[in-house]
């Protein structure tokens, strides 16, 4: 005998579900957010419960939207904390990056132009500023802090530039390439122009066209240079015997040199006076009457007549000297 389902209109004839299977247990119900089991129990209005039902589903499913919004919302505040945290950490290290001198490149990287700089001894011979100016583009090219360049510096030095950096106090402690590099030049530099001056007061000599007034000058605007390079005192006896033997070697004419050694000047003063009345006497400018002394001018030796008063004057110095030692 076939059974026919008595569901309301709309049911599954062949596979319908009793009414408290498709409500579900209590547990169920209870889970969904609703007691509706009660209530369609104590309800006997036809298909009532089944609105009921369906009421109460759509209510645990909001439940279960408005759970999964704010699992949603804890996660999503979780992901803004985790952010703000790495953003403030970014923040930090862009600050200490902005803040902190970065690291330069280690001078062993650039061990080639550490290389390219020549040694420097401290000789005469060699020039400073050459030597300063090597060390200075290798470090700029390979980037180097001021304690790399003054310890690349230390490594190409020998002699008695090692020597200076090593005992000088103002160098041992030194960590500012530019005052290391002023004391260092002030020091070799100086002692290149002095050795320079000194080798151009033993080279000076009187040229065919000079007068012995113009070669004195000259080597009284070396003594010049020496005494301020030196820094020592004006008055120097030492240097005063040397210009005066340099004086004596390099007068152009043989007869002046020898007349004027024969004098024995003791000073630079005394031998001028003599080699300038020789010179006199070579152009024929002294007569044999001391007290008529006449100075020519010989044109094509003596262009100027500053020159020519100048040898005057010598002559009447002389002259002078020579009627006191007539009087007596």
């Amino acid at each position: 005998m076939e059974v026919v389902n008595s569901g309301h209109p709309g049911d599954d004839p062949t596979g319908g579900t009793s009414e408290s299977e498709e409500i579900g247990s209590e547990d169920e119900g209870r889970e969904l957010g609703g007691t509706w089991l009660d209530e369609s129990a104590n309800n006997t209005t036809p298909g009532k419960g089944r609105l009921s039902a369906i009421g109460t589903l759509a209510l645990a499913d909001a439940t279960t939207v408005e759970r999964e919004i704010n699992s949603l919302k804890r996660v999503n505040f979780d992901l803004r904390r985790r952010l703000e945290t790495i953003a403030h950490h970014n923040a930090a290290s862009n600050f200490k990056m902005a803040t902190e001198t970065p690291r330069k490149q280690a001078p062993l990287v650039s061990a080639g132009l550490l290389m390219s700089i020549p040694l420097f001894s401290g000789l005469e011979s060699e020039n400073v500023d050459e030597f300063l100016s090597q060390v200075t583009l290798a470090a700029d090219l390979s980037d180097w802090e001021d304690k790399d360049r003054i310890a690349c510096t230390k490594l190409r030095l020998r002699g008695a530039a090692s020597s200076f950096v090593k005992e000088e106090p103002k160098l041992v402690n030194e960590t500012v390439w530019g005052r290391f590099q002023q004391i260092f030049r002030e020091r070799f530099e100086r002692k290149r122009q002095l050795a320079d001056l000194m080798t151009s007061l033993q080279r000076v000599m009187q040229g065919p066209a000079d007068s012995v007034a113009q070669f004195v000058t000259r080597l009284r605007e070396i003594r010049r240079h020496i005494v301020e390079t030196s820094k020592q005192a004006f008055e120097n006896p030492l240097l005063d015997a040397q210009m005066l033997s340099q004086f004596q070697v390099g007068l152009y004419s043989d007869t002046v040199k020898q007349y004027v050694v024969w004098k024995q000047p003791k000073n630079l003063e005394e031998a001028q006076t003599h080699a300038e009345f020789q010179e006199l006497q070579e152009m024929g400018g002294l007569s044999g009457n001391k007290r008529d002394r006449k100075v020519p001018v010989v044109q094509g030796e003596l262009n100027k007549e500053i020159a020519a008063l100048k040898r005057e004057l010598a002559q009447l110095r002389l002259a002078t000297g020579g009627n006191d030692d007539q009087r007596f």
